[in-house]
């Protein structure tokens, strides 16, 4: 049994909901980080003190983060409890919801929700540190898709200058007038 140690309305909830679910309680609501890390392997480390609780409620809220850093908090908390329990009360997303996959069970508030895997990766090109592979993605989808059309122009130029016999040096300048802005 626990007991608030204030007057915290979030603390008394806090306790309920460790006393109501028979294990500990862990607050996660912040990005996913290095400081993230460690403060989930300090807090583990207290919970975990007296020996490793059977049941763990991992309340989440978060907009995600380093994807390496999720893994490393998902393998932390899954391995200092026999039971997970996720509580997304309002938003697990991107790296957040690798660590909500962690759990053998996961509880969402009314509103709560997991969100899409866009992992980023750093970038090389400009000032931005970080930045998404699908944005790479539908950039080169953008090309591929440019250059089917363009030599599909450019095979019915030809085609319409065969059929009308005209000059092969006009068809050809015509072709290269369609290749110079690739």
């Amino acid at each position: 049994m626990v007991s608030p140690e204030q007057n915290d309305p979030a603390q008394e909830r806090l306790v309920d909901l460790a006393n109501a679910t028979g294990g500990a309680v862990l607050v996660l609501n912040a990005d996913i980080d290095g400081a993230c890390f460690n403060g989930v392997r300090s807090s583990l480390n207290k919970i975990c003190e007296p020996g490793k609780p059977e049941g763990l409620s991992l309340v989440l809220n978060s907009d995600g983060g380093s994807i390496e850093f999720a893994f490393r908090i998902a393998k932390a908390v899954r391995s200092s409890c026999d039971k997970l329990e996720v509580l997304v009360p309002a938003r697990a997303k991107s790296a957040a919801t690798l660590i909500a996959l962690a759990a053998d069970l996961i509880l969402f508030g009314q509103f709560g929700e997991l969100g899409p895997l866009d992992p980023q990766v750093p970038d090389l090109t400009s000032n931005a540190s970080r930045r998404s592979p699908l944005e790479i993605v539908k950039g080169l989808e953008f090309l591929r898709n440019y250059y089917v059309e363009t030599f599909e122009v450019m095979v019915r130029s030809v085609a319409r200058v065969r059929r009308t016999r005209r000059d092969m040096t006009l068809s050809l300048d015509s072709v290269a007038d369609l290749l110079s802005p690739i």
